[in-house]
């Protein structure tokens, strides 16, 4: 499976942090390819004719 990962240059001194990550390093997320491509097809399906009439 694809993944990209992201990385914070720096948390120190963020007022935010708590909220955002527990670790004691900086921010970290891995994200999946295939769940974003999923997830636009998913958008797609719903954003269509047909997906705007089953939800009418």
């Amino acid at each position: 499976m694809e993944y990209r990962h992201y990385r914070s240059s720096s948390c120190e001194g963020c007022l935010l942090k708590p909220q955002c990550t527990k670790t004691q390093g900086n921010r970290e997320v891995k994200v999946s390819m295939n769940y974003l491509r999923l997830k636009n097809q998913a958008r797609e399906k719903l954003r269509s004719e047909d997906g705007y009439a089953l939800a009418v």
